[in-house]
């Protein structure tokens, strides 16, 4: 089997931060924590973002909920490209 070494491919995924690490485990469990309207995703349900972070011992303090809400912003502006 050949091996192949990308530290030098331009693809390669950069190295995560521990909180980075955190924020994408916690959006990732949340993906059923969203609130629909008559266009589709309107926000995130903090209340149970809250709720699935208690449940995976993910402490919820405000850099996550920053992280969160421009993930949010992220999602939508996604969303709305696609309508």
């Amino acid at each position: 089997m050949q091996s192949f070494d990308c530290s030098d491919c331009e693809f390669e995924p950069p190295h995560l931060l521990s909180t980075t690490r955190r924020v994408l485990r916690l959006y990732n469990l949340s993906r059923s924590q969203r609130i629909y309207g008559f266009s589709g995703v309107v926000g995130f349900d903090y209340k149970g973002i809250r709720e699935v972070a208690n449940i995976n011992h993910i402490d919820m303090g405000p850099m996550m909920f920053n992280a969160l809400w421009i993930l949010e912003g992220l999602e939508l502006e996604a969303m709305n490209k696609d309508v």
